[in-house]
């Protein structure tokens, strides 16, 4: 894509006649009054977006919340990139359809399928059996537990049982799977701070309006690495099970759910998940990463 961004901007007629003129002429070494017109081709959303794909292939419009470094955000064009938007991107690829992806608050975006405004949603989200029952999801594309960060300056928590004796605040993200695990565990609604991002709840704790936040293993270390001048330590939940992420599609859309399993399949068989992975968390894939993938 190519966006046009002049150097000086000019107003009405006298820019065409400028230009005009400009075409007309010989431009001079040193010419200060020569309009410069800067061209700056915008960066594709992925490496592995496909842009030859025909015109007349399907398309899919994708859901993702847009602000969970590094799984999905958004750069400096606006456009979502992160692990999430390599995988989906990767999977179109292979399986031959456009996306176009579109941000949402968490809260909610996974009810969009039910309405039609969104054909797929890649956004971190749980594999839970309340959700299965509502929605159909591909095959876990990945693993990770649950844990705190709380500031290295906090003295009163050391574990999460001293977490929920001292009745302490935690922020996290509004309608999360952690949200509902925190308050299984112990911590009671009134110390429970929901927020519309997990940065915006990192943020509560940075600010001590929370004194732990909690979020996805992966998404908070990525946070703790970005932010060292505010030092943290991370603490895993009590029994903290290994969850997975699947890909969201409408209840009952199996042709849809097979081509996005089948291009993970293939990303996986040809090496790009490994690659994908390793870009975003510096780390080979951990053993027995992806059930699905040992047999």
């Amino acid at each position: 894509m190519l966006v046009r961004r002049p150097v000086r901007a000019f107003l009405g007629l006298a820019v065409s006649v400028m230009l005009l003129s400009a075409c007309q002429q010989p431009t001079k070494a040193g010419d200060a009054t020569a309009e410069a017109v800067e061209i700056q081709e915008i960066p594709k959303p992925s490496e592995y977006m496909d842009t030859n794909l025909p015109e007349n292939a399907p398309t899919y419009l994708v859901g993702t919340m847009g602000s969970y470094a590094p799984m999905e955000f958004r750069d400096e064009y606006g456009q979502s990139i992160g692990f999430d938007m390599d995988i989906i991107y990767a999977i179109a690829a292979r399986q031959k359809f456009h996306i176009n992806v579109l941000t949402h608050p968490w809260d909610g975006m996974l009810h969009t399928l039910n309405t039609g405004e969104r054909d797929i949603i890649i956004s971190s989200v749980n594999l839970t059996p309340e959700r299965e029952e509502v929605y159909q999801f591909s095959q876990p594309y990945f693993a990770l537990q649950d844990v705190l960060l709380v500031k290295t300056t906090n003295d009163k928590i050391h574990s999460f049982e001293d977490l929920v004796a001292n009745k302490s605040k935690v922020s996290t993200l509004k309608g999360s799977a952690q949200q509902t695990n925190i308050m299984q565990l112990g911590v009671t609604e009134n110390n429970v701070i929901p927020s519309d991002s997990q940065f915006i709840a990192l943020k509560a704790m940075f600010a001590d309006a929370s004194d732990a936040v909690v979020g996805e293993g992966p998404v908070m270390d990525y946070y703790a690495l970005s932010y060292p001048e505010v030092p943290t330590k991370r603490l895993v939940l009590p029994e903290a099970p290994t969850q997975y992420f699947g890909i969201a599609v409408k209840k009952g859309n199996y042709e849809l759910r097979d081509k996005l399993n089948a291009g993970l399949k293939q990303i996986h068989e040809e090496g790009i998940y490994d690659r994908i992975y390793f870009k975003w968390f510096h780390k080979p894939v951990p053993k027995d990463f992806l059930p699905w993938a040992n047999g």
